[in-house]
């Protein structure tokens, strides 16, 4: 015997499996199919984005230290790789400067679309190209274009109140908020509906800046990688091949701006060395033709080396002052990338200028969102202050450091000149002759060489950042991701249908399968009757006809669970009855006492079914005489009927119902009934009315040993199974069990095999 507790089973995911069932498939089939159609809908209104990369490799960021004079210096900020400090060029790359002379080049700030009833759709080609836009005080603007003929359109502001106006190709286009060109991109433009959207270029580079992502590939690496989104793919690959090849520009430019003026300074330098070359070899020519020298002595020549390098050191030291002052000028016009070829030289200067360039980064994206007079913005402006005056103070003290030496130089000259003056008078003569003129001829040698290396590495304009890897153009896009959103449409969408189901299934009155009884009701279930479609089975006692049917076989179970049951008595009284009409409580009644008759018990079958009284139709048998009779006293001769098949099997009907019947059950005959009955049957099974139709049947309980509430699958209700519940308790109903009828196979644990039903016992 099973017996089911009020909180049998709580809801989980194997629960809500089970509610599944024939009925509820058609429901959770038509949501899933609305959830999924919509997921897709909501894909297709999506704006397809789709991402690619560019690598760009910078300098290392420790070159080897190369000693260098002024000259020189300049040459490196050319030729030698600048070491940059990763985070300053991630900046730099992202600054507004970088991507506004990449817009100029690519137009990110117009897109093409084609309208279609669920979305506007991008275009990648256009057949016509916007030109030659400028916008004034509006963040954003869309029109709508028609093309009318190969030479004509009409445009309109893409809103409802707006009209169209017809304009030719290539005709300047003026609004209030600005104006643009239209020119043809394809000679044959298809005439569909077009929107052009144009945005403001600041509000694009925030934009830019948004989906932009830089960082470089690895910790400690150099190398930077540049990833961008957007909803053009032709565009995305040009946008981030032009960027950096606009960043590698802007690094070589800065590091070439003062070449011109540099070399400027050194032809300058050229044109007055030469005139003294040429005129102290004039002079030094005519001098040894007149006086007939050839050579001079041992010691007069190594007095005229050494005065001669000291002079050319001298020449060398002021060259290069005069180019460091050169630099010194660029960087007080505010062009302090002049500085990049001192920062191998004095690391300091390399410091300083990176905290320039991030304050100044800084201070460019605060400038984007707060006014100049903001306090974050006066605070980073002060920042850049101070590091300019660091800078200067750090120059000030390069520039004193060569005019000591200069001035060093000089005394060496001086001395070196005083005895040259105390040789003898031709030979002082001829010494400093020859003397000018090869301090003049080393000189020139010396500019000639630097003018030669600068000019090439001018040239030259070799980029120490290089691009690794360009980009790509995507062929899918990376969001919106299909799979994902039809794959979360189904689990939401079955998931709505579950908790449906589920609803309808709690909110269900009818008692739906076996599970439901286990949920509300405590009583036991006794047996379970398998569903049959022929009716007309109940209308007799099957066990009688068909021994071996499956519902005969529920049947015998139902008669073990009864053996089994513990009473006072030798016999037992089995009460059947049911809450509504129409439950089957009567067929229960006919087979239960029929199959106790098959097993050779003796059994009687009484009906107390004052209302709809149906045993005597099941067992085709009179009802003139019956309970009724008997509770009023009367002593009949021709009851019980007994049945013509099983001789212990007797019957004996209601008899003739009357329309007074209530104070029947409260005879003073019903007690002696029982009593005499019990002693000379195994079993009595009494057929009641149902208890909504006559309340008074619960009196009857009484004299059961065992009480069985007939329910039916689909009819019965599980109020009704509640409100039993409550009659067992405030009645104290004795063994109290349900006898269900109209359960499905599956749930009743039946296998079909060739034919034959196997049943196996689920109780």
């Amino acid at each position: 015997m099973r017996e089911n507790l009020a909180n049998y089973e709580e809801i989980s995911f194997k629960s809500l499996l089970f509610i599944f069932k024939k009925n509820n498939i058609l429901i959770t089939l038509i949501i899933l199919a609305i959830a999924l159609f919509l997921g897709n809908l909501y894909y297709k209104k999506q704006l397809p984005m789709y991402k690619s990369y560019i690598s760009i490799e910078l300098p290392e960021r420790n070159p080897v230290n190369r000693p260098a004079n002024g000259l020189q210096n300049i040459i490196n900020t050319i030729t030698m790789p600048t070491p940059m400090d990763v985070e300053t060029e991630i900046d730099i790359i992202k600054s507004k400067k970088i991507i506004s002379k990449t817009i100029n080049i690519v137009p990110m700030n117009v897109r093409y679309y084609i309208k279609t009833p669920l979305k506007e759709k991008e275009l990648f080609n256009p057949p016509f190209l916007v030109k030659n836009v400028k916008l004034k005080d509006i963040k954003k603007i869309k029109f709508e274009m028609i093309p009318l003929d190969e030479n004509s359109f009409k445009l309109k502001i893409a809103s409802k109140d707006s009209k169209f106006f017809k304009y030719n190709y290539g005709q300047k286009i003026e609004f209030t908020k600005g104006s643009f060109v239209i020119k043809k991109n394809s000679k044959h433009i298809p005439k569909k509906q077009y929107i052009i959207s144009l945005k403001n270029k600041q509000k694009v580079i925030k934009d830019i800046q948004k989906r932009m992502s830089v960082t470089p590939s690895s910790l400690r690496s150099s190398l930077i990688v540049v990833e961008y989104k957007d909803s053009n793919p032709v565009i995305l690959q040009k946008f981030l091949n032009t960027l950096g090849k606009v960043y590698i520009e802007e690094n070589i430019k800065k590091r070439t701006q003062s070449a011109s003026s540099t070399l400027d300074f050194i032809n300058d330098q050229l044109k007055k060395v030469k005139k003294k070359l040429e005129k102290s070899a004039l002079i030094l020519k005519n001098f040894k033709k007149r006086n007939e020298i050839i050579d001079i002595q041992t010691k007069t020549r190594e007095l005229i080396d050494a005065a001669v390098r000291a002079k050319e050191e001298l020449d060398r030291i002021q060259i290069d002052l005069r180019a460091f002052q050169t630099i010194k000028k660029e960087v007080n016009k505010g062009n302090f990338s002049a500085l990049a070829g001192l920062q191998v030289r004095y690391p300091v200067l390399d410091d300083l200028l990176q905290q320039l360039n991030r304050a100044r980064i800084q201070k460019e994206t605060l400038l984007t969102e707060y006014t100049p007079l903001h306090p974050n913005v006066k605070r980073v402006q002060n920042d850049i202050k101070e590091i300019i005056r660091s800078i200067k103070n750090v120059l000030a003290g390069i520039e004193g450091d060569l005019n000591q030496r200069k001035e060093t130089l000089k005394r060496r000259v001086a001395e070196l000149n005083a005895k040259i003056k105390a040789l003898p008078s031709k030979e002082q003569t001829f010494a400093n002759l020859q003397r000018d003129y090869e301090v003049n001829e080393r000189l020139y040698s010396y500019l000639l060489q630097e003018k030669s290396q600068f000019s090439i590495a001018k040239a030259a304009r070799v980029a120490d950042t290089k691009i690794i890897d360009y980009a790509e153009k995507p062929l899918e896009p990376y969001s919106p991701k299909k799979g994902l959103i039809m794959g979360v449409s189904g689990f939401f969408g079955l998931l709505l249908a579950m908790m449906i189901v589920y609803i309808k299934e709690k909110s269900d009155p009818k008692i739906r399968s076996l599970k439901d009884i286990y949920k509300i009701s405590s009583i036991p279930i006794f047996a379970t009757v398998p569903f049959i479609k022929n009716k007309d089975i109940y209308n007799k006692p099957f066990v009688l006809e068909d021994k071996n049917s499956l519902e005969s076989e529920a049947f015998r179970k139902l008669r073990a669970e009864i053996e089994f049951v513990e009473t006072p008595g030798r016999s037992k009284t089995i009460l059947v009855t049911s809450f509504i009409p129409n439950e089957r409580k009567s067929s229960v009644s006919t087979n239960l006492a029929s199959i106790f008759a098959i097993g050779g018990k003796k059994t009687l079958l009484v009906s107390f079914d004052f209302i709809t009284p149906q045993i005597h139709k099941k067992l085709s048998i009179p009802n003139f005489a019956g309970t009724i009779d008997i509770l009023q006293g009367l002593k009949l001769k021709e009851l019980p009927y007994r049945h013509k098949d099983y001789p212990n099997f007797h019957i004996i009907p209601t008899g003739s119902v009357q329309k007074e019947f209530t104070d029947l059950l409260q005879s003073k005959y019903m007690k002696k009934f029982f009593e005499y009955v019990k002693l000379k049957y195994d079993f009595i099974v009494v057929d009641t009315s149902p208890i909504e139709l006559n309340p008074d049947t619960l009196i009857l309980t009484r004299y059961a040993d065992i009480t069985l509430f007939s329910i039916r699958i689909d009819y019965s209700e599980k109020d009704n199974i509640k409100t039993l519940e409550e009659y067992v308790k405030k009645y104290k109903i004795k063994n109290p069990g349900f006898v269900v009828n109209g359960v499905k196979i599956k749930e009743m644990g039946v296998k079909k095999y060739d034919q034959n039903y196997i049943y196996y016992a689920t109780h």
